[in-house]
């Protein structure tokens, strides 16, 4: 079984965003990040107006993870995830 959780992805600074870049891009960037975790990312999603975008994703996780473990993941310097269960 799976369930949802909501990433919701920050970028420090433009510099990070154009480093770290959006959709398919940041994608690759966070399946590298979080690799032996089993999520699904998807290639594409929503994000908001302002510069630098904050990007919306819901990804795909096993029901045995937890958020806390997700949390213990090292994210480089420049990005910021905020991670939250999802009601099924």
């Amino acid at each position: 079984m799976t369930k949802d959780l909501s990433f919701d992805v920050y970028f420090s600074n433009e510099q990070a965003h154009a480093r770290f870049g959006d959709g398919k891009t940041l994608a690759e960037h966070l399946r590298e990040i979080y690799e032996g975790e089993d999520l699904v990312f998807p290639d594409a999603f929503e994000h908001s107006d302002t510069s630098p975008p904050v990007q919306y994703l819901t990804v795909e996780a096993p029901d045995d993870m937890t958020v806390e473990e997700l949390y213990e993941v090292e994210v480089p310097p420049g990005l910021m995830v905020r991670i939250e269960e999802l009601p099924q």
